[in-house]
């Protein structure tokens, strides 16, 4: 799959994306697009392991959604716990 950005195509596990302020930006990630991602592609967007979703999902910080016997994670529910985690270091620092 490729992602596109200002300075032609990449590589990428998340497919097809726009461009925003000279980033790569997924497509349907942080916008009102919502998408379906597999564990590995939730993981690649929260710069964590596998194993490290697991354990969030263990936490229940973030839930699958069971399709078909597959796990996938909603791509709002990923960007609501990277706002849940930016807000409580916003928090931390005093800047909210």
């Amino acid at each position: 799959m490729k992602l596109q950005s200002l300075s032609g195509e990449h590589n990428s596990p998340l497919g097809k994306a726009d461009t925003a302020g000279g980033e790569v930006v997924p497509a349907g990630v942080g916008s009102t697009e919502r998408r379906l991602l597999e564990p590995q592609k939730a993981a690649y967007l929260l710069c964590l392991s596998d194993e490290e979703v697991t354990e969030l999902v263990a936490t229940g910080q973030i839930m699958p959604i069971r399709i078909s016997g597959k796990d996938r994670f909603d791509s709002w529910d990923i960007d609501g716990l990277i706002g849940t985690y930016k807000h409580t270091a916003m928090r931390r620092a005093g800047s909210f």
